[in-house]
């Protein structure tokens, strides 16, 4: 499978991480992709309830891409199956 970067994967804000603005953006903009066979969180779940407020689990739904993580991304997990049912 070919390997995309996101937009801001190389922006740092708040301890080694871009903003949870940017991270929300990269994941619609993964997700609106249909060649987008899954989403890696390569970094781990570091202040992933940040970005619980923003995202759009309507999309997320409706693209049904598998999110895989490295480290701890409970909470994104988690929070995507309680809104959408998605496992």
């Amino acid at each position: 499978l070919p390997v995309v970067l996101s937009q801001h994967v190389n922006n740092e804000s708040i301890h080694i991480t871009s903003k949870p603005t940017e991270r929300v953006d990269d994941i619609h903009h993964a997700l609106a992709d249909n060649t987008c066979a899954f989403l890696l969180a390569a970094y781990g779940g570091y202040n992933c309830n940040d970005l619980l407020p923003l995202l759009d689990y309507d999309l997320i739904q409706e693209a049904n891409v598998p999110f895989v993580g490295y480290s701890d991304t409970t909470v994104l997990l988690n929070a995507i199956y309680t809104k959408t049912g998605i496992q």
